[in-house]
């Protein structure tokens, strides 16, 4: 391996300075640390000769800004060329370069080190290089990480740099000690609470570093209590409880363990209201029974809302059997009886929040995991990960095997998702979250019938959840029994009918089957962040992979007719795409009518792609040529992606070996500035490179 080299010493050097008395003695200080594949030029250029022929390894360079080739082109020209992927570069700066480096650093720079030098200084710079790579395990990545932190921080690019130590803990989920520099980097953005918490994970996954979070606390927390400490902060607080000595007691109890801020409400439809305008508290501290919005009601409609962080507790003595396992699904941090005293209270509030923010126990370890995962949190769900798996070693095989499902369903790989999923339940697993995340699997799989029993099979042990109803309606409509999928949309109406879930499914369904009625009650309380097509998209591309493409064109059609006319953009979309299923069946002059009658839209990014796409129709109409499309069409409201290297997650869980980028910390490191003068000046006019053979002598 090519990191291998610098261990073993084989690596070939190539020194760059145009210093006639200094490139010696750089040389003769390489050899003193043992290498002997060693090479010096006085320009760039030259040695841009030399990396065209020869193999090299490790570039140590001036940053020659003033010449026809620079350090920068370099760099840039490594990123682009496949053959110089493993060329590591490192750079010799005077003190007025110093703002070229975070750029350097992004194009995949190695190490960087100050000017002037004498052989000495030099010696003892490219000793601690050797160092850093042994100290962690000769990957020059985490090597190259070392070099970029003080210059972000010297720079004052904290926000830069808190993004560097999240994709870097992300890429190495199995270094605990990365915790400490996104520590760091968060105190640094006065994210304290945050910062605090990634000490308490460090110690937790890793004792050993306590001296490390020690001198961390010391330098950004103020004499505060002890970071290794499980602390926890209650931000702002919700309690509904219609019981008015109850909502005083509770919240003077919140407001004595320092509680920024405490709403009280007495009806959960007016507590719902100021949820929805306020976003997501820290606490929600709730009664079951509750006047306007049921218990049951209020806790579903904050999941389906996305409210996935909060930690919720459910305080009352009225919580029967049948409840429970619905709590635990909707995720439900503690139950807490009726009556109580304030000191019980408390320490039940301390120990439940404690555990939500610093996680230490395996029931409040999945549940944050599951949490982070459902918000799109993939780096802190992967360090929590990690927390587990360090507590729980061989252990917990069956709850192991439904965390990495659930990882695996995050990433969009539904097929090992299915796979873990059966394993756990193999294993003994038989929650009511594991068969919901199978049943969600088989669906993406398309596998309805099999999809359909995982969720009867769960229903029958929570029956009120309002969002499995919805997908047992979407499954049985796949499955072409439209009754049956509105007696289940009916049921979940029947729970909450405000419910989003019960809002989406309807959309859904109607426009799937052609229910205007349907469609029309639900359609204008879509949320901006849901994809109001994804379902008809789906199932419409599903049909024309199948070759079933009056199938997926009548989808469409029954779409457009459940449309209410004001909608526009909805009506453009659907008539984009459904020419597109048209143009699939190779029907152009059906495409075309389909373009021709969208209605106009003013200043709008798809009004240039359905004058494109009727362009080409036409134009292949007249020629008599095919259509190629190369897409499966346009999307409305599409939610956020999740992250491309979310896949990276899977399996990493196997093994600790993580796989070291050659390019150091390009990509993880992204330098967002406009470029200065300067460096624009510096990448411009890239030199030519062609990889050349050797020229043998003799």
């Amino acid at each position: 391996m090519e990191n291998m080299a610098f261990k073993d010493k084989s690596i070939a050097i190539l020194i760059a300075d145009p210093a006639s008395g200094v490139r010696p003695a750089m040389a003769g200080a390489m050899r003193e640390l043992g290498f002997d594949k060693i090479t010096s030029v006085d320009s760039l250029a030259e040695a841009l000769n030399i990396i065209a022929t020869d193999p090299i390894g490790w570039l140590i360079t001036s940053i020659f800004p003033d010449t026809k080739v620079n350090a920068l082109q370099i760099l840039k020209l490594a990123r682009q060329q496949q053959q110089l992927q493993n060329l590591k570069v490192s750079i010799f700066a005077a003190e007025e370069e110093q703002p070229l480096l975070p750029k350097a650093f992004s194009l995949g720079l190695f190490s960087c080190h100050g000017k002037p030098f004498n052989k000495d200084s030099f010696q003892n710079e490219m000793a601690e290089v050797l160092k850093s790579l042994e100290t962690n395990n000769w990957n020059p990545t985490l090597t190259s990480a070392e070099y970029l932190r003080p210059i972000l921080k010297a720079q004052n690019l904290t926000p830069a740099l808190l993004k560097f130590e999240q994709n870097l803990n992300q890429m190495f989920p199995e270094e605990a000690g990365l915790l400490l520099h996104l520590a760091e980097a968060h105190f640094l953005n006065k994210n304290i609470q945050a910062g605090r918490t990634l000490l308490w994970q460090a110690t937790q996954r890793q004792p050993e570093l306590a001296d490390h979070v020690r001198d961390l606390s010391e330098r950004y927390l103020d004499n505060e209590a002890d970071a290794t400490d499980a602390s926890w902060d209650l931000g702002t607080c919700v309690v509904v409880d219609p019981d008015s000595a109850a909502q005083v007691a509770l919240q003077e109890a919140l407001k004595s363990c320092a509680a920024k801020e405490v709403q009280i409400f007495d009806n959960g439809e007016r507590c719902w209201e100021w949820l929805k305008a306020n976003g997501e508290p820290d606490l929600l501290v709730m009664e079951w029974r509750l006047h306007g919005l049921s218990g049951p009601s209020l806790l579903q409609r904050c999941r389906s809302q996305g409210f996935h962080k909060v930690s919720i507790v459910v305080h009352s003595s009225l919580v029967q059997r049948q409840d429970e396992p619905l709590l635990r699904e909707m995720g439900v941090t503690e139950i807490m009886p009726k009556p109580f005293r304030r000191e019980d209270f408390l320490n039940g509030i301390a120990a439940t929040v404690g555990q939500w923010q610093c996680p230490t126990e395996f029931r409040a370890l999945e549940a944050k995991i599951r949490a982070l995962l459902a918000s799109n949190d993939l780096a802190e769900a992967t360090n929590h990960m990690q927390l587990y798996l360090t507590k729980c070693g061989a252990g917990r095989e069956s709850s192991r095997a439904q965390l990495e499902a659930e990882f695996a369903f995050s990433a969009g790989n539904y097929q090992v998702a299915r796979d873990m999923a059966i394993k756990s339940m193999r294993l003994g697993n038989k929650s009511v979250t594991l068969l919901n995340l199978l049943g969600k699997a088989l669906m993406r799989l398309r596998e309805f019938a099999a999809a359909l029993k995982i969720f009867q099979r769960a229903n029958d042990i929570a029956p009120n959840s309002v969002a499995r109803l919805c997908a047992m309606a979407e499954t049985q409509q796949e499955l072409g029994d439209t009754v049956a999928a509105k007696n289940s949309l009916g049921l979940a109406s029947t729970l909450d009918p405000s419910n989003q879930d019960v809002i989406n499914a309807k959309v859904n369904i109607g426009m799937a089957t052609g229910d205007q009625e349907m469609v029309q009650q639900a359609i204008n309380h879509f949320r901006p962040t849901d994809n109001i097509l994804a379902y008809v998209n789906n199932k419409a591309v599903a049909h024309s992979r199948a070759g079933e493409f009056d199938s997926g064109i009548q989808l469409y059609m029954n779409a457009l007719s459940t449309i209410p006319p004001e909608n526009k953009r909805l009506h453009a979309i659907i008539g984009y795409n459904l020419a597109l299923a048209q143009v699939r069946k190779k029907d152009i002059v059906a495409a075309i009518t389909a373009l021709e009658t969208i209605p106009a839209l003013a200043d709008d990014p798809l009004a240039r792609k359905i004058a494109s796409l009727l362009a080409r129709a036409r134009t292949a109409l007249a020629k008599g040529k095919p259509m190629q499309v190369f897409t499966e069409g346009a999307m409305l409201d599409s939610s956020t992606p999740i992250e491309q290297n979310a896949s990276k997650l899977i399996g990493q869980f196997q093994s600790s070996d993580a796989t070291a980028s050659t390019a150091c910390c390009h990509g993880l490191y992204i330098d967002e500035r406009p470029d200065s003068e300067t460096i624009t000046a510096l990448l411009a006019n890239p030199p030519a490179f062609r990889i050349r053979e050797a020229i043998v002598k003799g």
